[in-house]
Formats: C-alpha cells, structure tokens, sequence
C-alpha cells in the first residue's frame, strides 16, 4: 500500500534557502545579544560611579542666597554664613531703620520684622512701631551713609553719618555706630538685635543705654 507524501517534501524549495534563512536570523539575534550586553555594561558602569560619588562627595546643604534688593549671591554652607553675606544684609538692613521719612517709614520698619528672629520679635517690634509714631507725629526725616563696616562672625558694627531733618530742615549730622547680631537655624538667617553704639573709655565702642522714661530712638 503506497502512502502520499508530506506536502512540504513536494515543494521543491532547496535546503539552501532555509539554510540562508536560519544564519540570517541567528546572526541578527547575535547582533541584539552584544548591543544589549554593551547596554548593560554602560548602565553598570554608571552605576559604580554613581555609588562612587555617594560615598565620596560631599553631600552637606549649601545653599545660595541672594538678599532683597540685592544682586550679589553669597553662601551660606553646613551651619556658616559667609562674612559677606552679613555685611550686605547689614547694609540693606541698616537702610531700611535709619533711611525714611514719615510716609515711608512704617512699611520699611515691617519689611525689616520680616527678618527678625522669632525670639526677640515682640521687643524689636514694639520698639520699631514706638520710633515709627514718633517719626510720623514729628514730621522726621532721616539718611544714612554708612562710611564703614566690621563683621565678626554673625555680628556686624557699621558706621556713618546720620543726617537727620524735621520736615525739609536739616537739623544734625552726626558720627553714629549701629550693631547687628543675627543667629542662623535650620537654613534661616535672622536680626536678633539692634542697638546703636557709642565710643567708651578708650575709643572702645558700648552699647547706648536709654535712660529710664526716655524715648528709644535710632
């Protein structure tokens, strides 16, 4: 009894061309194999050096601070601010409380609460609205030109010429010294104190104590 034969055997295609076929497709799954084992090792690569870099850079916050109103960024790096820094914000602090006139003068004093510390808020600002009253209530007028500055750490001594109006007059001109002392938390820059100096025995500078019943003034 005769049986027919498979139909793939009758159809005449040469075993070449399945051959031809076959080394195509194995070389091209080669070819996937090394671009994605070149892949790998890329991605590997990166990875150690990546791992490398944790373990070697240094990875404590630096932050970058560009005061208002000014344009020169300084540092303030792990828990130091940067001498720099606290004597532009001295400068730009020290205008805001001594260069005003009576329509101005409360928004500047607010502006400088925004940066004062927590912890002597209450003082600073009864003593800012009691000068602002007494600059509207007088027509005061006053300018500063700081002629100098000397930073230690977070504390800043400026001086200069305050010249001091009632309404358009100019009434003195004098040699002030100003003190500042800030504090720095958890990435914020604070005003602490404010207090205006005055020269001791021995050229050394104090602080200047108000006498009692008198009125602060800057």
């Amino acid at each position: 009894m005769a049986f027919p034969l498979p139909a793939i055997l009758c159809t005449g295609i040469p075993r070449t061309v399945n051959k031809e076929k076959y080394l195509s497709a194995l070389t091209s799954a080669n070819y996937k194999t090394a671009v994605w084992m070149l892949v790998a090792g890329i991605l590997l690569v990166t990875n150690l050096l990546q791992t490398l870099f944790l373990f070697t850079a240094d990875l404590t916050e630096k932050t970058i601070v560009v005061p208002p109103d000014l344009a020169k960024p300084f540092s303030i790096h792990k828990s130091e601010v940067s001498p720099a820094y606290v004597e532009q914000m001295t400068h730009y602090l020290s205008q805001l409380l001594l260069t005003y006139h009576d329509d101005n003068v409360a928004a500047q004093f607010d502006s400088v609460l925004r940066h004062v510390d927590p912890s002597a808020y209450a003082h600073l600002k009864a003593e800012f609205h009691a000068q602002a009253d007494r600059v509207r209530r007088h027509l005061i007028g006053s300018v500063f030109y700081p002629m100098g500055i000397h930073v230690a750490k977070l504390t800043a001594t400026i001086n200069g010429e305050l010249v001091s109006m009632i309404g358009q007059k100019i009434v003195s001109r004098k040699q002030k010294y100003y003190q500042f002392a800030y504090a720095y938390r958890n990435g914020s820059f604070y005003l602490v104190k404010f207090q205006e100096l005055e020269k001791g025995s021995g050229e050394a500078l104090k602080p200047i104590e108000p006498k009692e019943d008198e009125e602060v003034t800057f």
